[in-house]
């Protein structure tokens, strides 16, 4: 589908520091080259949305890669330690089966989805709130938004185009223009007959790539891609190296459940010191690298003006699309 330029588009494009170049090297090799004097720059011709056969190069054109074997044996996805899942959210995994049991096609099947994303976020918040001295405790500022669209701006042969991935779940630890997130979960039930797993790793590497690239700590993400019962798990490291898990509902349950309460445990962590460590006069993460998260629903009935983060009220900015739980 082709994209049209609007005011609004074309305001955040003047926004940013520099946009990147899309290139083929003698190689074949997709690079990225920057593209510095934007007054040169006439948004007239805009391309589709990346094929899904092109984002494994987009990927690899953000330098993420497959790990080595010493890597993947430090990933977080495969613990030393033997997982076990947490009393406390025994229950939780009692009431996740029951409704499973009573799921009779996809649509209930991602409800149940939904249901287990807010119920661990839910069972997290209260544990930490019951033995946090601060109130509210960091994990208060954890919520999930639903329906995102993963986007970044870059040329390619002389076209102005916008690379466009959509992501079901975000999982937010701070602020949106910072991309403070450590995690992405995709729904890939359906008529698809192989998940799309480079469109996910395609939306990793882009808020991973924008994060590196302007110097914010940590710069790691997760991502899930399920279809209720098979889950892959992805998990990107500091230097763009990515390992991937396999489970099975049906035999990991416990596993699954485990990974990511592990995941929010992170993002916990995160809250504390969110948004922090940034100098008052310094460019947001989105300004500085074009990409941004943004909430497809919201966007779609807002006008060019109210879709501009800029003219939103704070509290807008902070809890845009977000799960109250």
């Amino acid at each position: 589908m082709d994209m049209q330029p609007t005011d609004w588009m074309k305001h955040k494009f003047e926004s940013m520091r520099t946009l990147m170049r899309w290139s083929t090297s003698t190689k074949d090799d997709l690079i990225f080259t920057p593209v510095l004097d934007l007054d040169l720059l006439d948004p007239i011709s805009w391309c589709s949305n990346l094929e899904e056969s092109d984002c494994e190069c987009f990927a690899k054109a953000l330098n993420v890669l497959p790990a080595g074997r010493w890597q993947q044996r430090r990933s977080p996805l495969f613990p030393k330690r033997r997982e076990e899942i947490p009393s406390s959210l025994q229950l939780l995994l009692s009431e996740c089966e029951d409704i499973r049991n009573q799921t009779r096609n996809l649509s209930q099947a991602q409800s149940q989805l939904e249901v287990l994303l807010v119920l661990l976020l839910v069972a997290k918040k209260r544990a930490e709130s019951a033995r946090s001295d601060s109130s509210p405790s960091p994990a208060e500022r954890l919520h999930w938004s639903l329906e995102n669209q993963v986007t970044m701006p870059y040329l390619k042969d002389e076209t102005y185009c916008m690379a466009e991935g959509q992501v079901d779940y975000v999982l937010w630890y701070g602020a949106w223009e910072e991309l403070e997130t450590n995690l992405v979960v995709s729904w890939t039930g359906g008529d698809i007959d192989e998940p799309p797993f480079w469109n996910l790793v395609g939306n990793m590497a882009k808020i991973h790539w924008a994060r590196r690239e302007t110097g914010r700590q940590p710069c790691i993400i997760y991502g899930i891609m399920t279809d209720g019962a098979k889950w892959t798990f992805v998990y990107i490291n500091p230097k763009g190296r990515y390992t991937t898990r396999v489970m099975h509902w049906a035999n990991d349950q416990g596993k699954v459940i485990t990974k990511i309460n592990h995941i929010l445990d992170e993002a916990s962590t995160l809250a504390a010191t969110a948004s922090n460590c940034k100098s008052p006069l310094q460019m947001s993460v989105g300004q500085s690298s074009g990409c941004a998260i943004l909430d497809v629903l919201r966007s779609s009935g807002d006008s060019e003006e109210e879709r501009d983060p800029e003219n939103r009220p704070d509290t807008e900015k902070r809890d845009e699309g977000s799960w109250e739980v």
